[in-house]
Order: C-alpha cells, then sequence, then structure tokens
C-alpha cells in the first residue's frame, strides 16, 4: 500500500517504477522471492532500470547469493556509476565473498558518493579494513565513526587495540583511552582500555591503577583481569600472572 501511494504521487507514468516499489516492499518484507520475480518482470521489458537493478542486488545480498547481488549491482553501477547506494552494496556483497579489498574500495566510493546513514558506512569499512589488513585505514574510519558517534564506549575498543597490536602508535592508543575515560568516566571498559594502553607504553604503576578502578566499578570485567595478568607479567611478577590466568 505504501508503494501504491508512492507512485501515485510521482509524475513519473511508467508502470515499471509501480513494480520496481513493490518489489523493494517484497524485498523489505523477507519475501524475496515474489521481489525476484517480479524485478526480472521489469528488466525483462526495460533493462536499463536502475534501480530495478539495485533492489535486485540488495535482494540476493539478503539471501545471502553474493554472486548474483555483484552482477546486478555491477549492471546498475555500470548504467550509473555516481549511485552511493549501489557502491555500498557491491561492498557488501564483496564481503559476503570474502574480497575485503573490493569491498573496502567500494565502500570507500560510496563513502565520498555521500551514502547515508554515514557512520554505518564507516563502521563497515573500519571492519573490512581490518580483514583486508589496511589497519591504518581501519584505525582512521574506527575514529570518524567515533567523531560522529562515540556515545558506546565499545567502539572505542577496536580502534585501541589497532593502535596498541598493530600499529604501535602508543600516543594515540592512550589519546583515544583517556578520551574514553573523559566521555565515559562511569564505565569500567573506559579505564580497563587506559589501564591496557599504559602498559604497552610501560607506565606500569598508572596502568595498575586504572585497570584496578576498572575493577571496582565491574568486578566480572573479564578483559580488566586479563591486562592485569598481562601487566603482571610484563613486570615478571610471575606467581600473580598465573593467580589472573596468563599460564
Amino acid at each position: 500500500l505504501s508503494s501504491i501511494e508512492e507512485a501515485a504521487l510521482a509524475e513519473d507514468g511508467n508502470p515499471n517504477y509501480l513494480k520496481t516499489l513493490v518489489a523493494r516492499s517484497y524485498s523489505e518484507s523477507n519475501e524475496s522471492n515474489l521481489a525476484i520475480n517480479l524485478l526480472y518482470d521489469v528488466l525483462r521489458e526495460e533493462p536499463s532500470y536502475r534501480d530495478a537493478w539495485i533492489i535486485l542486488g540488495y535482494t540476493y545480498l539478503s539471501l545471502e547469493s553474493y554472486r548474483d547481488a555483484q552482477d546486478a549491482l555491477l549492471k546498475a553501477l555500470e548504467l550509473d556509476p555516481t549511485k552511493a547506494e549501489t557502491r555500498y552494496f557491491l561492498g557488501l556483497a564483496y564481503f559476503g565473498s570474502d574480497e575485503y579489498s573490493s569491498a573496502v574500495t567500494q565502500i570507500e566510493l560510496a563513502i565520498e558518493s555521500n551514502y547515508e546513514p554515514l557512520v554505518q558506512a564507516y563502521q563497515k569499512l573500519a571492519d573490512t579494513a581490518v580483514l583486508a589488513a589496511e589497519y591504518e585505514k581501519a584505525a582512521e574510519a574506527y575514529e570518524n565513526v567515533l567523531t560522529i558517534n562515540s556515545a558506546d564506549i565499545n567502539l572505542y575498543i577496536r580502534p585501541v587495540w589497532l593502535y596498541i597490536d598493530k600499529l604501535n602508535d602508543l600516543d594515540r592508543a592512550i589519546f583515544l583511552s583517556e578520551q574514553a575515560v573523559s566521555e565515559h568516566p562511569d564505565e569500567a571498559m573506559s579505564y580497563n582500555l587506559l589501564g591496557w594502553a599504559l602498559t604497552s607504553y610501560g607506565d606500569y604503576a598508572n596502568a595498575d591503577h586504572h585497570l584496578n578502578y576498572a575493577l571496582i566499578l565491574d568486578p566480572n570485567l573479564a578483559a580488566a583481569y586479563l591486562n592485569l595478568g598481562w601487566l603482571a607479567q610484563k613486570q615478571d611478577d610471575l606467581e600473580k600472572a598465573k593467580e589472573l590466568g596468563m599460564f
């Protein structure tokens, strides 16, 4: 009904417009076979209908038919290389096929084409870049996520991990951890991240303070116990490290 109303308001009298909108509704309602059959009806009559190819690609994505999704979206891209949604969905199709470098490229192009919601695109870019071993690109994308929305403390975990374990940029790890503490002063994870970063930096006294404070806030935070064990190991306190399960 929504699709019919939308079509009625449009100046486009093309009956394939209504069919494409209805197919979109089918796809969004998990009626994928109905959507695909209707879209192929449209494309047989009008093979250059870009939006029908995009919705077909999206529908195949929902079915995890990633090669079929790629074929449809590449056709849409051939018809119009500027559409941000085409690039983003194609990135997801490459991601589903474990073609991470190609996925990174397409998601970056989607961002350049002003894909919305932008935070979702940056998050997917970051996660994909990690799998592609493009760690600097991943860290930058995670930071862009935090610039848009830093309300969730868990969004800090992966960039801090990247700066510590993959990029050896400990100053940046500490900066982000301190930002986490500033924005989430009541979250145990904030102090755990700062303790982790300080341990990596070699500031063991402050690391111990922050990790223990994390456990005051949340005595069940496994990550803080793990980092305390790592801290004990780095200080050659093997007995304490054993108590904390490092050996």
